[in-house]
């Protein structure tokens, strides 16, 4: 089984890989990357692999046009 933490950043890069961030033109991923080191430092290790995952996939409906069924599908609801 792929891990889930992997296959969040692997789904969410896919789907931003031409985003880019306001103001800096920076990859949109770094803001991603971000907010999943920031989860990891406060995940309950019981979730963190659920957590961090989330937070790599958390923009991919409202910026990318993913559907949230097929969101559901790849990875639980």
């Amino acid at each position: 089984m792929e891990n889930i933490t992997f296959k969040g950043m692997s789904f969410a890069y896919e789907a931003h890989k031409t985003q880019v961030r306001k103001y800096t033109n920076t990859p949109y991923f770094t803001h991603l990357s971000e907010v999943a080191g920031i989860v990891a430092s406060v995940a309950d290790p019981a979730m963190a692999a659920t957590m961090i995952s989330v937070a790599w996939l958390h923009d991919c409906i409202e910026d990318q046009d993913v559907n949230e069924i097929d969101l559901v599908a790849d990875f639980g609801g």
